[in-house]
């Protein structure tokens, strides 16, 4: 599998960034020591589900979109998401161009909106990770 240096220097600044989440001490935010974050409970929702990482293994690089703009030099909700993800499911890489891969991962805030999404893109699920995350597969032309 090849894969950038840039990509490295990314899986281990999320991975840096959630030891320290994790190793943080209870504060305002976070009072009850134990409990998991909404960050770290999106990696483990990932990582651990059977089925999506047996369908991404013989993938180097699958597709990763969302109902929210995702802009990787700003920040935000969807940002965080997609490096979560993309630290989740390593050693696969995520691509934001979702028009030249076979399997999309798709990570909805709105999941009616998701349907649609699948229609316009002749993408069909494959694996509903939950009501908010699934894996796609492109459609054969016709």
């Amino acid at each position: 599998m090849k894969t950038r240096p840039a990509d490295f220097v990314v899986l281990l600044a999320i991975g840096l960034l959630l030891a320290l989440a994790m190793f943080a001490p209870p504060s305002a935010e976070n009072p009850q020591p134990g409990r998991v974050d909404a960050g770290t409970h999106y990696v483990e929702t990932l990582s651990n589900h059977k089925a999506l990482r047996e369908a991404i293994e013989t993938h180097e690089t699958i597709g990763y979109t969302s109902d929210e703009p995702i802009d990787i030099r700003v920040g935000g909700a969807a940002q965080m998401r997609y490096y979560l993800a993309q630290f989740a499911l390593a050693p696969v890489l995520l691509d934001l161009d979702i028009t030249n891969h076979e399997l999309v991962l798709l990570s909805f805030v709105e999941p009616r909106s998701m349907s649609a999404f699948l229609r316009e893109h002749t993408l069909r699920k494959i694996i509903a990770v939950n009501d908010h995350i699934a894996l796609a597969q492109r459609e054969a032309r016709r």
